[in-house]
């Protein structure tokens, strides 16, 4: 139902928040949208891969967060990205990210063992110049305890001159 009051509403897809294939309820919603989505012909969703997917690997010794990453890719590469409602860019699957900064992570090796395919978008402003970006999309966040939505204004101005110094993404 709620897949159906968006579309009420005029949304014409969604970007679920993923936590990997071993996060329970997202991967159960996930697929679950997954099923919905490719029966409608109006609608789609994409993937994006939160922090949190790395969680566990950052906190187990010997676990390479690369590797745990590139391994995520693939398999939202061979489960989802085929879908017909799976968002694309021309041919291209776009994949989103969440606070992976926190990580570092060889972006290199990622991009060419996954291969150049799918778009990878960031987080932020920053985004835009991220090793690997194909783009950034802001995220409006309380930059305060006292949250005041004003203060999003001087964020969101900052990601849009950020956003026209980057034509090419």
């Amino acid at each position: 139902r709620q897949i159906q009051d968006m579309k009420r509403r005029g949304i014409d897809g969604l970007v679920v928040d993923w936590y990997g294939p071993s996060g329970t309820r997202e991967e159960q919603t996930t697929q679950y949208i997954r099923g919905y989505v490719n029966s409608d012909f109006d609608f789609r969703y994409a993937i994006m891969e939160d922090v949190g997917a790395l969680k566990k690997c950052a906190a187990t010794p010997g676990c390479n967060l690369t590797d745990r990453l590139i391994a995520d890719l693939r398999y939202i590469l061979n489960t989802y990205a085929n879908d017909w409602g799976y968002l694309r860019v021309g041919s291209r699957p776009v994949i989103f990210f969440f606070g992976l900064e926190k990580y570092t992570l060889d972006w290199g090796r990622v991009r060419s063992t996954i291969g150049p395919q799918p778009m990878f978008i960031f987080r932020n402003s920053g985004g835009f110049s991220a090793n690997q970006t194909d783009g950034a999309f802001a995220w409006m966040a309380p930059i305060t305890t006292d949250y005041d939505s004003y203060q999003s204004i001087p964020y969101l101005n900052g990601f849009y001159d950020e956003a026209l110094d980057s034509p090419q993404l």
